[in-house]
């Protein structure tokens, strides 16, 4: 494995799991993780509250 020319650094505000928990994420990438965000809802996430406070019965 070739190794990178550049350092990582993590970002202070912490945005981003490898950010939050000082994990390079070349290390995720080769893994096959999603550098997540840890302050946002994704996509692919359902907010169960959403789901309670809805008003459809199939939910």
């Amino acid at each position: 494995m070739a190794e990178r020319s550049t350092s990582w650094t993590a970002d202070p505000a912490g945005i981003y799991f490898s950010d939050r928990f000082n994990v390079d994420p070349q290390v995720l990438e080769e893994w096959g993780a999603f550098d997540i965000s840890v302050v946002t809802d994704l996509p692919v996430f359902i907010d169960p509250f959403l789901l309670f406070n809805s008003d459809k019965e199939e939910y």
